[in-house]
């Protein structure tokens, strides 16, 4: 990150840059800068930088900067640095699959449960010298003798954060298991369950028996058929919990995309915008059904009278 603001810093350096990755006809005319606050962009940083290697260690050569160029020719140095390149895009497709709309609270859970698995074979496999997973490393592997022990290290750590950071969710499993295949839910789990959601077992129990006897229907979606069920039942304790699962979210990307959404149009040059046509303009945006605007117009007088 200090070679990036070294370059980008100054203006006079970042054309010079720029210039040079020009005339040498690279994949990418110029780095990115380094955002703590995106959820991407420390991934899309190390690529960016990996992709220009070669113009940057040119660069650093013609500037003098002595110290930054031995740095980045030394193998320890490459050796964290393919990794974090390897393990940052890993996590960058995680983030990817918790980012969207209408993710329910335990498919982002399975997600990163899978992720934890993965993690654990990504140990194994890099303990045994197997870079099968990690493309950048794998690629450079004839060139540099790693230290594999610090990679498992690594991954050790963020095995254990991944832990820590989502223990509270592991408590939900049963519920979430239920919420989401309720029609093959183990009735052996219902004192477990009526645990979790803080309920009488005997109401559960009751709850459970009117879900059995309802009809399965293939391809249903998860929001739909629970609508359904709430509809056509006389829930004791579903009728409330149902709907609190349903809008449970663990993520804040519908949020961001509001935000995102109030500063495209809260700018300067659209300063008179009142509250009330930004706030109908942001609801447009974020809503996800098609208005009818032919029964819109129809509503609407298009000359009226003097």
């Amino acid at each position: 990150m200090q070679i990036i603001n070294k370059i980008r810093g100054s203006a006079l350096r970042h054309r010079q840059f720029k210039l040079l990755t020009s005339e040498l006809d690279s994949k990418f005319s110029d780095v990115l800068y380094f955002n703590n606050v995106r959820w991407l962009s420390c991934g899309q940083v190390l690529n960016r930088f990996y992709d220009l290697l070669p113009e940057i260690e040119t660069f650093l050569t013609k500037q003098n900067f002595c110290e930054e160029l031995e740095e980045i020719l030394t193998d320890e140095w490459k050796e964290q640095f393919y990794f974090m390149c390897d393990i940052t895009k890993h996590l960058n497709e995680l983030n990817l699959k918790l980012q969207g709309k209408q993710k329910f609270i335990w498919k982002l859970f399975k997600d990163i449960f899978e992720f934890k698995l993965k993690l654990g074979a990504f140990k194994d496999q890099l303990a045994e010298d197997d870079f099968t997973f990690f493309s950048t490393l794998n690629a450079h592997k004839k060139k540099i003798v790693y230290r594999t022990e610090l990679f498992v290290q690594s991954i050790e750590v963020l095995i254990e954060e991944f832990e820590s950071r989502f223990s509270d969710f592991s408590r939900y499993e049963v519920a979430f298991k239920f919420f989401k295949h309720p029609f093959i839910f183990d009735k052996t789990h219902a004192k477990e369950l009526s645990e979790i959601l803080n309920v009488r077992k005997t109401h559960l129990e009751f709850d459970l028996s009117l879900v059995a006897s309802e009809t399965y229907i293939p391809g249903e979606k998860c929001e739909a058929m629970w609508a359904r069920l709430l509809s056509e039942n006389s829930f004791l304790v579903l009728i409330k919990i149902v709907p609190q699962f349903l809008c449970m979210f663990g993520s804040t990307y519908v949020c961001e995309c509001t935000f995102s959404s109030l500063a495209r149009r809260k700018n300067k040059i659209r300063n008179k915008l009142s509250q009330e046509n930004l706030e109908a303009e942001i609801r447009c945006e974020i809503f996800e059904d098609t208005p009818d605007f032919h029964k819109i117009a129809l509503n609407k007088q298009c000359h009226p009278s003097h």
